[in-house]
C-alpha cells in the first residue's frame, strides 16, 4: 500500500520569449550571464513544437512499501486536448525536481511530466558514510543491480498508478491526462530504469509509445537492454560516468547498436559532458558569480575530497581515490565547472531534438517527422550529429 500527501507549489514557466532574444545574439554562445537567453538564440532556428501553453505544477512525498518517494509534477495550466504523459527518472544523487531544462520544455509543448525519485537514490547518498570516505562506486555497484532496478520498477508503477486513480476521479492537479499515451524518459540511472520499462512489457498497465534515453546506460558486463518502442538515444564522445561505474563512454552507443527500432534517433554532442545531459541547469550560476567565486583550489577538486556536506568525489576503478582535478558528482555544474559542461548549443539541441521526437511519436505530427528526417542535420549543427532509422 503506498500514500502520499501534495504539497502543492506553482512552478515558473519557460524563460525563453523570443522578446529576449537579441541580447543572447550578441553574447557568447555559453555567456552565462543569460545562459537561459543563449539556449533560447539557438531553439529558436530549430524545431518549434506548434503549441506554447503556460505551465503549472507541484511536489509531493510518496510513500512506496515503506520508503520516501519525491514526485516533481508540471503540465500545461490549460489544454484543449488531453495531454500525453512524459514519466521522467532522474539520475543517480538527483532529486525529483532535477532535470527542470528538459522537463519545463516538454510541458511548454503540451505534454504533462512527472518526474519521481526515490530518495535513497537523491541527493542523500551525499551523506552516506561511503561517499564521506570517497568510494562512490559501491554506491552506484548496488543502485544499478538488478535487485534495486527491480524496485524502482516497482516505484514508477505504483506512483503511476495512484496518480491515474486520482486524476481519473477528477482531481484536478492531475486532471487532462491521457493515460494510455505515455513515454518514459531517464537520464544516467533513470536511464537503466527507462529502458527497463520500454522493453519485455514490464508494466503490463503502462506501455509506452516512446523512450528517451539521456546517457543510456550499458553497464560492465551487461547485456544491452531490449527495447520494444521507438528510441530516442542521447550520448557524446565525452559522456563519461562521474561515478567511474560506466568504464567508458562508448558503451554508452551500444543502445543504439542494439535496438535497430524504426522510428528511432541517435543524437551525438560532440562536446557535451555528462552533466549536460541531466537537463539541470536551473542553479547554473551567473559569470559574475561564478567571477567571484574564483578558481577552486587543487583539494576541491580531488576526487577523495570531502565537501562541507560530507561528500566525496567518485572512485577510481578498484574503488579508491580517483584522478586528480576531477569535479566531485555533487559539485559538477557550479562555479567554474559549468564552464566545462555548458554548451547553450547542445543545450537547444536535446531539447529542440528531443520535444520533436514527442510531437512525432506521441502526436504522429507529419512536420516533427519532417524536420527530424529532413531539417534536423543542419539545425544541430557542426557540434552534434544526428542518425535515424
Amino acid at each position: 500500500m503506498s500514500n502520499f500527501s501534495f504539497q502543492a507549489c506553482r512552478l515558473p514557466v519557460a524563460l525563453l520569449l523570443a522578446s529576449a532574444l537579441l541580447g543572447a545574439c550578441a553574447s557568447k554562445p555559453n555567456d552565462l550571464r543569460n545562459p537561459h537567453e543563449a539556449i533560447a538564440a539557438f531553439a529558436e532556428k530549430s524545431y518549434q513544437a506548434p503549441q506554447q501553453n503556460p505551465t503549472q505544477g507541484w511536489d509531493a512525498d510518496f510513500t512506496v512499501a515503506e520508503q520516501p518517494i519525491e514526485v516533481s509534477w508540471l503540465a500545461p495550466a490549460q489544454t484543449a486536448n488531453a495531454a500525453p504523459l512524459v514519466v521522467f527518472l532522474p539520475g543517480l544523487g538527483e532529486g525529483a525536481r532535477a532535470g527542470l531544462q528538459w522537463r519545463r520544455t516538454w510541458a511548454d509543448a503540451g505534454y504533462a511530466v512527472v518526474s519521481i525519485q526515490p530518495q535513497q537514490y537523491g541527493r542523500g547518498i551525499y551523506s552516506s558514510s561511503e561517499a564521506q570516505a570517497g568510494t562512490f562506486r559501491g554506491i552506484a555497484q548496488r543502485a544499478y543491480s538488478d535487485k534495486a532496478l527491480n524496485e524502482r520498477i516497482a516505484v514508477v508503477h505504483q506512483v503511476l498508478s495512484q496518480l491515474r486513480v486520482r486524476g481519473q476521479a477528477g482531481d484536478a492537479q492531475v486532471a487532462g491526462v491521457d493515460w494510455n499515451n505515455v513515454v518514459f524518459a531517464g537520464y544516467d540511472l533513470g536511464a537503466q530504469t527507462a529502458a527497463a520499462l520500454a522493453g519485455d512489457s514490464l508494466l503490463r498497465d503502462w506501455q509506452p509509445k516512446a523512450v528517451i534515453l539521456l546517457s543510456p546506460y550499458v553497464g560492465p558486463g551487461s547485456p544491452v537492454a531490449r527495447v520494444d518502442t521507438p528510441l530516442l538515444s542521447v550520448t557524446g564522445p565525452h559522456d563519461e560516468d562521474p561515478f567511474s561505474w560506466v568504464d567508458s563512454p562508448e558503451r554508452r552507443l551500444a543502445m543504439w547498436r542494439g535496438n535497430p527500432n524504426p522510428g528511432s534517433y541517435q543524437l551525438i554532442a560532440k562536446n557535451a559532458q555528462h552533466q549536460l545531459f541531466s537537463g539541470s541547469l536551473d542553479e547554473l550560476p551567473s559569470a559574475d558569480e561564478a567571477d567571484r567565486k574564483g578558481p577552486k583550489r587543487d583539494a576541491d577538486m580531488d576526487a577523495g575530497a570531502g565537501g562541507r556536506d560530507g561528500s566525496g568525489g567518485p572512485p577510481g576503478a578498484d574503488g579508491g581515490e580517483g584522478p586528480k582535478r576531477r569535479p566531485r558528482p555533487d559539485t559538477m555544474g557550479h562555479g567554474q565547472d559549468s564552464q566545462n559542461w555548458f554548451d547553450a548549443h547542445q543545450v537547444a539541441n536535446v531539447q529542440t531534438v528531443s520535444t520533436a521526437f514527442l510531437d512525432a511519436t506521441l502526436r504522429h505530427s507529419a512536420e516533427a517527422k519532417a524536420w527530424l528526417a529532413n531539417d534536423a542535420v543542419q539545425a544541430i549543427g557542426p557540434g552534434a550529429s544526428i542518425e535515424g532509422r
